[in-house]
């Protein structure tokens, strides 16, 4: 499908790409990960043409199509939604256009026109082209992918020009969605989604048709999908078998060879060069020091791996130990205008408790969390801290309300009365290293900023956290340093976050707030979703005794009716026995991996795999539930 040799691409003196090579296979479904600013999306720009490389060569299998999704989201102005999405197959858009045009003469002109002939002709043939081309499927796959994106019914006719720059890369995605390509190069794809429109994609990327090479730092995501991880590293590719779980314990155990390696090699130097230096100067020994000296000075040094990788090391302050209560919300209410986002909401933290909230974007969790710190006034009800609360607010834009003129150490101080060299060791945690102190904040990239204002947030001793998106232009290894720090704080954490991930790790207890209320589940994010799929087994189930109720009355219909209702009810029928199929072979696949002794030695990947035959059966009992309902109505018609 796709082959990659020895790519070089620099810019200025540095250079991004080096050597880099690869091949994706069909049905590949590879993670590109790395650093911040180590040339992903570099390399996904030339892969897509969009880039020259200095060097090497990129070649795709002759006659596939391939698909580039930017971090930036491009839409063409004047289009609508819907325009937008079917652009992605303009074959059949430009059916459909002039379907349109012809429909509209007909109308306009009489029965003795002699152009009527020549347009039903047309008409004829365009509607053949329209279900050559699966029209109405594809119609129907346009809404699929607008409504799971989060966009209504009402908005296929409203131009995209007035639409956020969140929001295009929404309608950017779903249109390469809509085209299908062979080929998938997804640049920060679930960037702007909410959990819900995430978790789509999540299902949607997993059983697609094509090959897949995403760059993400939803760790989440490229667990439950990819199969493959390339991490750029020193300008190359370094391929790893598995998703990232199985990624990050294989690196874990390439870096403890390569420590070994390391270590006996030092030694080896160590032991030769106390010999050079003793012997060299006899006479009798002079020709096996020299030997020697040029065996030292031909070696490949291996590399030590702590020379190779830094991390954020953080900690956060301790303000004291707090009551039981953290926390008490009573009946707190906010509204904009006459949208109500928060009714009367009613909860409560206790000390040590770790709260995640989740839900769509919008449902307000944002609001939530800014009415616990104090920064917005609620319209009703109240928030009472506990004895002893030191809070410690967190906001999605923090980073926004850093000083452009300052430099990195001069913002750090602002307001604090640690010295300089304090400072400069906190700047140090988290990677500012030597004159980047001395750096303007307006010259920071994003993550630089969010890392510089994470730093000055933790000059505040505080037991109770409150963070909105705290891990927003982080890449994964701040992430997961991160994510460590909140493991390990010691008081009380209130979280806004769509990183699944992370909310698996540290959370106690999962609020969902929505429709203006709140709704607790206790345990992480895995438990959480585990509630809601028996839930929507339950509902299902439910349907399918009110469809048994209806039955009667059903029979009461017109024929046609019925039989339409039965056409539909037999394609999904036909849709959902293809998909309980896919499942489970994928089941089967899971449970042979499952069955084989040597996935264990890897206990890391054990559970990952373990992990996914779950997921996979919970998907397949909805499935055949839902294939249970259509098939009654079929039934029944």
């Amino acid at each position: 499908m796709l082959q990659v040799i020895g790519l070089k691409k620099a810019f200025g003196a540095r250079d991004v790409l080096d050597g880099v090579t690869f091949r994706v296979s069909p049905r590949d479904r590879v993670g590109l990960v790395a650093a911040n600013g180590t040339g992903k999306s570099t390399l996904l720009r030339i892969l897509a043409g969009e880039m020259e490389p200095d060097y090497g060569t990129v070649t795709v299998q002759r006659g596939a199509r391939v698909g580039y999704l930017s971090q930036e989201g491009q839409v063409t102005a004047g289009n609508t939604v819907r325009q937008e999405l079917m652009s992605g197959r303009a074959d059949l858009a430009s059916v459909m256009a002039e379907l349109e045009s012809v429909e509209a003469a007909l109308a306009t002109i009489g029965s003795g026109d002699p152009q009527l002939e020549e347009l039903v002709e047309r008409l004829g043939l365009l509607q053949h082209r329209y279900e050559d081309f699966r029209g109405h499927d594809v119609e129907d796959e346009v809404g699929v992918v607008m409504r799971a994106l989060g966009f209504e019914t009402s908005d296929a006719d409203r131009l995209v020009d007035t639409y956020s720059g969140g929001w295009q890369m929404r309608i950017a995605l779903g249109r390469l969605l809509v085209q299908r390509p062979d080929l998938l190069l997804l640049d920060e794809p679930t960037n702007h989604l909410d959990i819900g429109a995430v978790e789509w994609l999540e299902g949607y990327l997993r059983n697609y048709p094509g090959a897949l090479l995403m760059v993400s730092h939803d760790r989440y995501i490229l667990n439950q999908v990819t199969t493959r991880t390339f991490e750029l590293e020193s300008g190359a590719a370094v391929e790893y078998a598995g998703n990232y779980t199985a990624f990050v314990a294989e690196k874990a155990l390439r870096r403890a060879q390569q420590a070994d390696a390391y270590e006996r090699q030092q030694a080896m130097i160590s032991k030769t060069q106390a010999w050079i230096d003793r012997f060299g100067a006899k006479a009798s020994k002079a020709s096996s020091a020299k030997g020697r000296q040029r065996m030292l000075d031909k070696l490949e040094r291996v590399e030590s791996p702590d020379a190779r990788e830094k991390r954020v090391h953080l900690r956060f302050g301790d303000a004291g130990r707090t009551g039981r209560v953290v926390l008490d919300v009573s009946h707190l209410t906010r509204r904009f205008d006459t949208n109500t986002v928060l009714d009367r909401v009613d909860m409560t933290v206790e000390r040590g408790e770790r709260v995640a909230l989740v839900g769509p974007n919008g449902a307000g969790k944002s609001t939530l969390i800014r009415l616990l710190a104090g920064v917005d006034t609620p319209d009703g009800g109240d928030v009472q801290l506990g004895h002893n609360v030191q809070p410690a607010y967190f906001a999605q834009h923090q980073a926004e309300t850093l000083n452009p003129d300052l430099t990195a150490l001069e913002e750090l101080g602002d307001g604090s009365e640690r010295g300089e060299r304090e400072l400069r060791g906190l700047l140090g945690r988290f990677l500012f290293s030597g004159d980047d102190a001395y750096k303007k904040v307006s010259v920071l990239s994003g993550g630089e900023r969010a890392r510089l204002a994470f730093a000055k947030m933790l000059l505040r001793d505080a037991n109770l956290l409150l963070l909105d998106e705290p891990t927003n232009h982080l890449d994964i290894a701040s992430q997961e340093v991160l994510e460590q720090a909140l493991v390990d704080f010691p008081g009380a954490i209130v979280l806004a976050s769509h990183d699944r991930y992370l909310i698996d790790r540290i959370a106690t207890k999962v609020i969902s707030v929505e429709n203006g209320g709140v709704e607790v589940h206790l345990g992480n994010y895995t438990d959480y979703r585990e509630r809601m799929a028996q839930r929507e087994l339950a509902r299902v189930a439910a349907a399918d005794q009110e469809a048994s109720a209806r039955a009667e009355a059903k029979r009461e219909r017109s024929p046609a009716q019925l039989r339409k209702d039965a056409a539909a009810a037999r394609k999904r029928v036909t849709d959902l026995e293809a998909e309980i199929a896919a499942t489970e072979a994928e089941i089967a696949e899971l449970a042979a991996r499952l069955a084989d002794p040597a996935v264990y030695t890897d206990h890391v990947a054990a559970q990952a795999t373990n992990r996914q035959h779950e997921d996979a059966g919970r998907r397949l009992d909805a499935l055949v539930a839902e294939w249970e309902h259509a098939a009654a109505v079929v039934v029944v018609g």
